[in-house]
């Protein structure tokens, strides 16, 4: 249940990484006892790829996955 906190790695404190993210709600919906029977949470998708890292670096060895993230435009929206 209780996760560590993740390791975050930057170059500089001012070229953050930003990502972009697909969320999907809806109404939650309830029965005729006005229990919830769905919360209306859908899910959220990053736009992200994991690809293995080329190089070696400092934070981390050649060919670990890490995240690698693209433009959005109509396309890749579409495409999600």
């Amino acid at each position: 249940e209780h996760e560590g906190r993740p390791h975050k790695t930057a170059r500089h404190r001012s070229h953050l990484e930003k990502v972009m993210f697909l969320c999907a709600v809806a109404r939650p919906r309830y029965n005729e006892f006005n229990n919830m029977v769905w919360n209306g949470r859908i899910g959220i998708w990053p736009f992200a790829h994991r690809r293995p890292a080329i190089n070696n670096s400092v934070n981390r060895p050649a060919g670990t996955m890490e995240w690698k993230t693209f433009p959005v435009d109509a396309i890749a929206y579409r495409n999600m």
